[in-house]
């Protein structure tokens, strides 16, 4: 395991941890939050990109977060689905965080995120014993990240 694949991981694990509880407890996500976060992304972002030599990849990853904070933004504005704002803000900073630079690395990061937050909705209507209401989504997308960053290093 690289240095910079466990800071990553940990940086990751702190940053989520608020937000999750933010976003369980008041169902929204704070900007400053994710502002916070995007500070302390940037050195680790910075290193990434340092240590690995790959300034193409970077940019590359960086239109495809921008294509993806597109799509979700144009989805969300039209259907009003149950992703808010806030979801999109917050998947589009962990997609450039990330550096995902192929579709194939999209697939597999949001499978991981659906299938936990599949798994959350599930353990929700067990428990309330009905299927609805309002389920937070951040620490779906935290532990998905997480996952996915495990199996990645």
């Amino acid at each position: 395991m690289k240095l910079v694949d466990f800071c990553h991981l940990a940086v990751m694990a702190i940053v989520g941890i608020p937000i999750s509880l933010s976003d369980f407890r008041h169902h929204k996500i704070y900007n400053r939050d994710l502002l916070a976060s995007l500070i302390l992304f940037i050195p680790l972002l910075a290193t990434s990109v340092v240590t690995s030599h790959q300034v193409a990849r970077f940019y590359r990853s960086l239109l495809y977060a921008l294509i993806f904070f597109c799509a979700q933004y144009i989805l969300v504005s039209i259907r009003g689905s149950a992703l808010g704002m806030g979801d999109v803000k917050l998947l589009s900073l962990i997609a450039v965080t990330l550096s995902l630079s192929s579709l194939h690395q999209y697939q597999v990061w949001l499978f991981w995120i659906a299938s936990i937050a599949g798994i959350t909705a599930l353990w929700d209507a067990v428990k309330w014993r009905t299927i609805g209401g309002r389920i937070a989504f951040a620490p779906s997308v935290f532990a998905g990240t997480l996952a996915y960053l495990a199996t990645r290093i």
